[in-house]
């Protein structure tokens, strides 16, 4: 097969029209994928914040889902930031030591907690 002016030409020509939708279809697949990381990560948390509740209830501290959720994301912090500068969970080998260190985190914290102080609620 030969390549010539000619042809290269008569390629642009055809593929000219479907240059318009390049720039659109690169920003649906870039927010598509942004999407869902982030859900994957939703889901991380998820999981997180039902090992930290499980942690909680062993510990008799009354708090519910939503404050293990927050948790979880505050314990996150040292786990991802060992992640993002050593790689660490990135290997098979060592999956789930970030896991086990936002689990560390949770309970080193809870372990001289008795009992949760509770906010005092607005002057209505």
């Amino acid at each position: 097969m030969t390549i010539d002016k000619a042809r290269v030409a008569a390629f642009v020509g055809k593929m000219a029209p479907l240059a318009k939708f390049v720039g659109p279809l690169v920003v649906l697949v870039t927010f598509a994928g942004i999407f869902i990381v982030h859900n994957f990560k939703l889901v991380y948390f998820l999981i997180a914040a039902l090992l930290v509740w499980a942690i909680v209830s062993i510990k008799k501290l009354d708090l519910g889902y939503k404050k293990s959720y927050q948790i979880a994301m505050h314990a996150a912090t040292l786990p991802l930031l060992l992640s993002i500068f050593t790689g660490l969970g990135v290997l098979p080998s060592v999956r789930f030591i970030p896991t086990i260190l936002l689990l560390v985190v949770v309970w080193i914290n809870l372990k001289f907690v008795e009992t949760v102080p509770v906010a005092p609620k607005p002057a209505a």
